[in-house]
């Protein structure tokens, strides 16, 4: 009976050790294929709420396809730039002036004082930008070729069409009653 107890013992020992070791990893890996996920859908955020054919869905993953690694690489590029530190601090920042209600051109300038960053990070930092701004600018424009006039209207801001300069706006004069 004494033998019993110990080799019990032994085996439920073996199987915690066990369950760590190779429960820690499959966490790790479903935590990883997260991220992997994450980064590859770069057209979710702008295409959130906006209905898609099937077709459709097949040419959004091919756009996911074609802009994930350049998404990928400019994250990179960040992080090379940016400590980790600072950029906790810059996300704190974010959030309280979202809090505190404030949106567009405020929430930068807070996120930029926040992140406190020297005179050769603040020029790669707007190389960075630059480069942030060309690709958005290239990633609407292919996901605009493949959306419906309606589906346009839905992607954020509205602006899913290039910019034309055939529009013209027109002033309303106010009549005195």
């Amino acid at each position: 009976m004494k033998q019993f107890s110990k080799l019990m013992l032994t085996a439920m020992v073996a199987m915690l050790v066990a369950v760590q070791l190779y429960g820690g990893d499959a966490e790790k890996k479903a935590k990883g294929k997260k991220k992997v996920k994450e980064a590859q859908s770069v057209t979710a955020k702008l295409l959130k709420g906006i209905d898609l054919t099937d077709e459709q869905k097949t040419q959004v993953a091919a756009i996911d396809k074609e802009f994930g690694p350049k998404a990928a690489e400019l994250q990179k590029k960040e992080a090379t730039i940016v400590s980790a530190d600072q950029r906790k601090a810059a996300q704190t920042a974010l959030k309280a002036a979202r809090d505190a209600g404030k949106k567009g051109k405020e929430l930068n300038e807070a996120r930029e004082a926040a992140l406190n960053l020297s005179e050769e990070q603040k020029a790669q930092y707007k190389e960075l930008q630059a480069a942030r701004g060309e690709f958005g600018k290239s990633l609407r424009e292919a996901v605009a070729k493949i959306l419906t006039d309606e589906q346009k209207a839905k992607l954020p801001g509205g602006k899913g069409k290039p910019k034309t300069k055939t529009k013209t706006k027109t002033k309303k004069k106010k009549t005195e009653a």
